[in-house]
């Protein structure tokens, strides 16, 4: 749990340049797989409010719908 808090920078953002490489992102990018293969249901909400881009939501999109 260490190592995905220590990825976050002080104000809590991650350039997206970076993203991939963050152990917070690698665990995300696991459970949607995991989610995906083992036919849970999903809800798409969206980008968060506010977001202009979101590292996070674009790899679950591709992820989960490949878009």
């Amino acid at each position: 749990m260490q190592e995905l808090m220590d990825d976050l920078t002080i104000n809590g953002y991650v350039g997206l340049a970076d993203l991939p490489n963050k152990a917070i992102y690698k665990a995300n990018v696991k459970f949607v797989e995991y989610v995906n293969n083992n036919g849970f249901p999903l809800y798409d909400c969206g980008k968060p409010l506010g977001a202009t881009e979101s590292g996070f939501y674009n790899m679950e999109l591709q992820k989960l719908f490949n878009e």
